[in-house]
């Protein structure tokens, strides 16, 4: 692919990356450069009923001039329920002067602040990198950093006004122990019932009056009631519980004059269905996430089985009719099953990226048809929208299993609207407020070009729907070939990188990748007795799932760096995130070669249209049909190779903020 910049100049400057790493959490915190991507996960928080502390002593904010110990403060609940070893918060409640670590609870982690009323900004520190949340309110500053706000002015309570009236029962600390029960203690009276389960809640209205601007409470709360008492006939029991899910409560009474253990199985029954009840309440309720707004969006809510404790928003293009069909196909199953019923147990899943070059697309699969063993394995074609050219060369594939997929979201595919061209958008550097225009530009000043994130979209939604959305491929743990329109394929790929993926644990076990071609893409390779790893290349990469899975927690640093090409966002970003070089295998002689002459972005229709009729003539040599790896070979590493340096800010092109959510949304489709 031809890479460049989106604003015709290859100055980028110096600058901080766009998130700040911390090598040790004991370190010095730095004010000034807070990290500039938001996290991709968050929770609600929660404000609660204020308490009066005159004698808590808080740090001053500087937005109050008198002292905090005459206000009321507020309880804040934040929590933060999506990984991390080390999760912490610092905020502007104490000028960002301290960091306070968040208590754990498996992988939850949550703190609960007492602040007097006022608006706050905040971040967490998840593993030693700055986090802001994109899905909870949040504001950008002048210099374009990310926070969120926890808002505290005129916080009002939900809870009913009878309950504030309410008395804990006269029962001193010291009558609670846990010695045996003898016969004297039954016979004295019962202790008082809580007379909070002797007051209906139910359908109650609440005190609050100011609708849905008001804060909520804090989600569940549970009352649990067990009544032991002498009654003439025998004993009686009475076991009871109280849950509230914000202004739904739900109370269960059990009642029985006999032995209590008799019922024991009923009642551990009875409240099984009790705790399913209060999980369908939650699961069903709506959670207070916001969103940049938009009018070109709604919003989707998608239900995960592995996290139905939360419900993720997912900010998408309202759909076109076309996008709707697409989606459709996507569901097909693979062509060609009544030629390849099956595929071989060890294969190697290849995923051809495409878009719409039908030129080089049938030189591509010219080349894969020749590939030795790729019968035995299942082809995925992506397209960038729909293009019937396109489509027609993929139909006529017969040489193995073959199954087409359609970014349903591609600018190609809504041409009147987001992430289309919108007649409201901005171009090239207007100034949005002077000409009331929809658009963020990127750090040179331009606003986006459909046509030239639609390859970083793209990319990154073929990444997650082959891993994680195609139920032919979101359970295969093997390794996973991607290749382009633009590769010539020789004939010994496939068996050259069964070879490199069996040796890559013993050989190289600190590779994460192996590859058919070096990096530096006019390269043959070396010739050598030897196998090579050197920096991860974009022509013929394979990896497979946990590699993947590293990449998908980098999510925010994808979607928010400032680089169109998803090549180079990697390279800049996501792989230096992992703390270690990221490696890939190779044989000593090129599998693939990268041959288009025209860039993905110079397209069709503009005046200087880049014309290549795709014809090629390769001489494939004799040693490159067969496999030439040899499994004895020991392993050469190249470490000085150049790359993009720390503080490399990107091309641009890739500024806006609706491109920043969807590439978002699609990092969450599959997990929410």
């Amino acid at each position: 692919m031809v890479m460049g910049n989106a604003s015709g100049s290859r100055d980028g400057g110096e600058g901080p990356s766009r998130v700040n790493n911390f090598e040790e959490y004991s370190d010095g915190y730095v004010e000034e450069s807070m990290a500039q991507t938001p996290s991709l996960f968050f929770t609600s928080q929660y404000p609660g009923e204020p308490l009066p502390r005159p004698a808590e002593a808080l740090p001053q904010h500087t937005v109050f001039n008198r002292n905090v110990h005459d206000e009321k403060l507020m309880r804040a609940k934040i929590s933060w329920n999506h990984g991390g070893r080390q999760v912490a918060i610092t905020g502007s409640w104490d000028n960002w002067e301290t960091r306070e670590l968040l208590q754990s609870i498996g992988n939850d982690f949550f703190i609960v602040k007492l602040l007097p009323s006022g608006l706050y900004q905040y971040r967490f520190i998840v593993d030693g990198c700055l986090m802001c949340a994109p899905d909870l309110p949040w504001v950008y500053d002048n210099s374009g950093s990310a926070y969120n706000i926890l808002d505290l002015q005129e916080c009002i309570s939900e809870l009913p006004q009878h309950l504030e009236k309410f008395e804990p029962p006269p029962s001193p600390p010291s009558s609670y122990d846990n010695r045996l029960l003898s016969e004297d203690d039954f016979s004295k009276p019962p202790l008082e019932v809580p007379p909070q389960l002797q007051e209906s809640f139910l359908n109650k209205p609440s005190s609050s009056n100011n609708g849905d601007q008001s804060s909520p409470m804090p989600r569940p709360s549970q009352l649990n009631h067990l009544h032991i008492q002498n009654q003439i006939g025998g004993e009686f029991f009475a076991l009871s519980a109280t849950r509230r899910f914000h202004t739904k409560f739900v109370t269960t009474r059990l009642k029985d004059k006999a032995a209590f253990r008799r019922f024991l199985p009923v009642v551990s029954i009875t409240l099984l269905g009790v705790f399913l009840l209060m999980f369908l309440l939650r699961f069903n309720s709506s959670s207070n996430f916001v969103t940049p707004p938009s009018d070109d969006f709604d919003e989707v809510s998608i239900r995960s089985g592995s996290r139905s404790h939360v419900r993720q928003i997912l900010s998408l293009p309202k759909q076109t009719e076309l996008s709707v069909q697409l989606e459709k196909r996507n569901q097909m199953p693979p062509r060609n099953l009544d030629l390849y019923p099956s595929l071989a147990k060890d294969h190697i899943t290849i995923v051809l990226y495409v878009h719409n070059r039908p030129q080089y697309l049938k030189v591509a699969v010219d080349s894969l048809s020749r590939v030795v063993g790729i019968n035995e394995t299942l082809l995925i074609v992506s397209h960038d929208g729909f293009f019937e050219e396109m489509n027609k060369v993929v139909e006529g594939i017969r040489f193995c299993q073959v199954k087409q997929i359609f970014a349903p979201y591609s600018p190609h595919v809504f041409p009147n609207s987001f992430p289309g061209a919108s007649s409201t958008d901005c171009k090239g550097k207007d100034d949005a407020k002077a000409k009331h225009c929809k658009g963020t530009p990127d750090q040179y000043g331009n606003h986006r070009s459909p046509k030239i994130v639609s390859l970083k979209h793209h990319w990154w939604w073929m990444m997650n729907t082959v891993w994680d959305g195609l139920k032919e491929t979101k359970d295969h743990n093997g390794h996973i070939l991607f290749i382009e329109e633009d590769h010539y394929i020789y004939p010994n790929a496939y068996r050259n990188l069964q070879i490199l993926t069996e040796l890559k644990p013993h050989k190289c076990p600190h590779c994460y990748a192996a590859n058919l071609a070096p990096c530096n893409v006019n390269a043959k390779g070396e010739g050598w007795d030897s196998l090579i790893a050197e920096r991860m290349g974009n022509v013929g990469y394979t990896f497979n799932r946990t590699v993947w899975r590293k990449i998908h927690k980098k999510s925010s640093e994808f979607c928010f760096f400032d680089e169109y090409n998803w090549d180079i966002t990697m390279w800049a970003t996501v792989y230096p995130s992992f703390g270690n070089p990221v490696f890939t295998l190779r044989g000593p002689r090129t599998s693939a070669v990268h041959f288009g002459k025209c860039g993905l972005h110079q397209g069709q229709g503009e005046a200087k249209t880049c014309i290549d009729n795709g014809m090629v003539n390769f001489d494939v040599e004799e040693i490159d049909k067969v496999a030439n790896i040899n499994s004895d070979w020991e392993v050469q590493v190249f470490k000085n190779q150049p790359g993009y340096q720390a503080g490399f800010k990107g091309w641009g092109g890739w500024g806006d903020k609706r491109d920043h959510q969807l590439c978002l949304s699609f990092a969450q489709m599959y997990h929410s």
